[in-house]
């Protein structure tokens, strides 16, 4: 039995080829139509399946189908990506740098002054983002947030 984070939700799920088949206890709480994300949860983590899923009715059951997603156009993604960064930019500044500190917390302390120095001559930080993972660099130093 799997459980969801919404009140009475539990369900069982079977693996056929052609989709996840979900039994709900209580369909109205999972409708047909609704998109879903499925998420994995092991010992102590919560992985989240990067697919979209939309419950479709099949006979009696509800089951999940795979959004066939090829992400959409690049320009419409980047398009909309731009907006939702511009909406919630001005109100996320100040988790980013509470997040920022908390992240160099956990920093070697001969990090983080050679970093100080490298901010405190002049130059340049920058935020990057590889393989999933967001870096910050100073001058010539380099460290995973």
């Amino acid at each position: 039995m799997a459980e969801t984070n919404v009140p009475g939700t539990g369900f069982e799920v079977e693996v056929p080829p052609k989709g996840v088949r979900l039994r709900s206890k209580e369909k109205e709480e999972i409708k047909e139509g609704d998109v879903v994300y499925l998420f994995s949860k092991g010992i102590g983590e919560i992985t989240a399946i990067n697919q979209p899923y939309k419950i479709e009715r099949k006979g009696d059951d509800l089951v999940l189908k795979p959004i066939s997603d090829d992400l959409g156009p690049a320009e419409a993604r980047a398009t909309l990506a731009k907006e939702i960064a511009n909406i919630i930019s001005p109100k996320i500044k100040e988790q980013v740098a509470s997040m920022v500190e908390e992240a160099l917390k956990t920093k070697h302390k001969v990090l983080l002054e050679k970093m100080k120095e490298e901010a405190e001559a002049g130059k340049e930080p920058k935020m990057k983002r590889t393989r999933g993972c967001v870096f910050l660099e100073i001058g010539d130093l380099q460290t995973v947030l």
